[in-house]
């Protein structure tokens, strides 16, 4: 219904027309790394920024607005959830955390291993002219969750509202679960509070200037709250429709850009960690929460994006194939280089050995015997 999210069973809409062959976004590469990408190097957010808008107003993009609501942060502010300011309301750049693997890159530091496809990701989605879907593909500790998890700052200080899901298993394997009569779906009321405090937090005068805020639960509202020690019970058990709301809601205005983040995204097609009163396990299509988010299947936003990252690590069939309608661009994360993996290794006061050297060459081997794992490169240093 228009932009509404429809919310159907199965994994597509039935007479939904075959999606065609998604096409490789500029940043992706899967015939190699080029001679960019070695110039990987640590940078700060806000020179992430400065690059980007830098980049932005040669091509008279609209990645970054003149009226900016939010001053440039750098990661260290982010990692200790800095606050910001607008129109007197407090709220946090990333209230849902940091994944893990930007949580060790700040181990050495206020800097990112900032890989170039990075930056020609972020341009190309922020600026409302490319595709509006995405689904970044990769292998494990490819950056794919750093790399999400940069686009939603990013996004945030440059006026965006975001609805960001760092790991959809979340959403099918967590908290309680029941049944709704009127459209036989099942809810997970304690993930839908989670993330409408989330969006909350960080959107609230956003929000309340869309008309929206009515949606969010009452300051206060938390999953104990849920259970029925204390506040609105009945709101807490309506939370899972307020979400579904708040996110047709934002899908259907155009005063703000509108992004759908969801990294694991390919955990919304495996199995739950729910079963039904006969104790049969629910498949995915039959949860609210999994349909509301299953956005590249949908009909796109009315001014905005969605991204979605699959996971390498989550028990998914890979015979299992994602949906997808409309336009989508497959973007693909090569594994680490060795040269980045030095540029990683420096934060932490690693020298970079001398070329042909056998401690070069004990590097070589041992970032590809881990098949260019930013996880384990990351361990390494740390």
């Amino acid at each position: 219904q228009g932009q509404g999210l429809g919310l159907t069973r199965g994994f597509a809409a039935s007479g939904a027309p075959e999606p065609p062959v998604g096409k490789k976004a500029k940043g992706g590469n899967t015939e190699g790394k080029g001679k960019a990408e070695k110039k990987a190097h640590a940078v700060s957010l806000q020179d992430v920024l400065g690059e980007v808008v830098e980049g932005a107003t040669g091509a008279k993009s609209k990645i970054f607005k003149a009226k900016n609501p939010y001053p440039p942060l750098n990661l260290e502010d982010i990692a200790q959830g800095a606050k910001r300011s607008k129109g007197g309301q407090q709220g946090s750049l990333l209230p849902e955390g940091l994944p893990k693997g930007l949580g060790m890159e700040l181990l050495g530091g206020p800097q990112v291993t900032c890989r170039p496809e990075m930056i020609s990701f972020l341009r190309d989605v922020l600026s409302e002219e490319g595709h509006r879907k995405y689904l970044v593909d990769g292998g494990k500790g490819t950056g794919k969750s750093i790399l999400l998890a940069l686009l939603v700052a990013v996004a945030r200080l440059n006026g965006w509202v975001v609805a960001y899901l760092p790991s959809a298993t979340r959403v099918v394997q967590g908290g309680r679960f029941r049944l709704d009569e009127q459209t036989g779906l099942w809810e997970n009321p304690d993930v839908a509070v989670e993330i409408l405090q989330n969006i909350g937090t960080a959107h609230g005068a956003q929000l309340e200037e869309l008309g929206l805020k009515h949606l969010l639960l009452a300051e206060g509202a938390d999953s104990e709250a849920a259970q029925g020690d204390g506040g609105d019970q009945q709101a807490e058990e309506d939370s899972t429709q307020k979400l579904v709301d708040l996110l047709t809601g934002l899908a259907s205005q155009d005063k703000y850009p509108f992004m759908v983040c969801a990294d694991d995204y390919n955990a919304l097609f495996g199995e739950t960690g729910y079963t039904d009163y006969s104790d049969r396990p629910l498949s995915p299509h039959d949860m609210k929460l999994v349909c509301a988010f299953r956005w590249l299947e949908r009909p796109e936003v009315k001014r905005g994006v969605v991204v979605a990252a699959s996971s390498a690590t989550v028990p998914v069939r890979k015979t299992v194939k994602i949906p997808e309608t409309g336009d989508v661009s497959h973007v693909s994360l090569n594994p680490i280089s060795y040269e980045e993996a030095c540029a990683m290794w420096s934060k932490h006061g690693l020298e970079q050995p001398k070329q042909r050297s056998k401690e070069e060459q004990v590097l070589r081997n041992f970032v590809l015997g881990v098949n260019g794992d930013g996880h384990a490169i990351r361990d390494y240093s740390a």
